[in-house]
């Protein structure tokens, strides 16, 4: 880029939030053929531990059922 450019950054609720108060370490800005950018920017950020539960889902490899859940609710393939 022989002079700079102002982008806006377009990014959503969760992303802002990450990072509102974090310092970015780093970040990768890319043009794409079509004359779109985009970034990638990387911080540190300690996620909270998830709380403790007793509740499971487990995946069916079969082709009956893709997931149920501990109290009998499941999602067919079809």
């Amino acid at each position: 880029m022989s002079k700079r450019t102002k982008l806006e950054l377009l990014i959503g609720n969760y992303q802002r939030g990450i990072l509102k108060g974090s310092k970015p370490t780093s970040a990768v800005l890319t043009k794409r053929k079509d004359g779109t950018y985009y970034i990638n920017i990387h911080v540190n950020h300690i996620f909270p531990e998830p709380e403790p539960t007793n509740k499971i889902i487990g995946i069916d490899l079969g082709r009956t059922d893709i997931a149920s859940t501990s109290e009998g609710e499941s999602w067919s393939v079809q």
